[in-house]
């Protein structure tokens, strides 16, 4: 399992991986006094906030933490995740599906 993190995530699109993947969980930390949101997108370039639509999103209360896991198990046990077939890129905003800018730490992001 491959990890990913960062101090600044801002409302400039980051791409994790390329090709297709798994994300198993996401734990993130919203320092600032607003809420924000992390916006996480099946694609490996491209993304225009605002206009792409994220495939899954995180709301991120204001000075709080939050933790999303995505383990589905398959039938021989192994844990599945949530499957990126573009690739994974992510991006902080203050309002969901906009993008106007907010800052959030991203602590881990686990993916395959």
């Amino acid at each position: 399992m491959a990890t990913f993190s960062t101090a600044a995530l801002t409302n400039t699109a980051v791409a994790v991986f390329t090709g297709v993947g798994r994300l198993h969980s996401i734990s993130v930390y919203n320092a600032a006094t607003s809420s924000a949101f992390v916006q996480i997108f099946d694609a490996a370039s491209g993304v225009s906030l605002g206009t792409t639509v994220a495939t899954v999103y995180m709301w991120v209360p204001a000075e709080m933490a939050r933790e999303k896991t995505f383990e589905v198990t398959q039938n021989d046990g192994r844990p599945k995740g949530r499957q990126f077939r573009r690739g994974l890129t992510i991006a902080a905003t203050a309002t969901v599906n906009r993008a106007s800018a907010a800052t959030v730490t991203v602590e881990d992001l686990e993916y395959s």
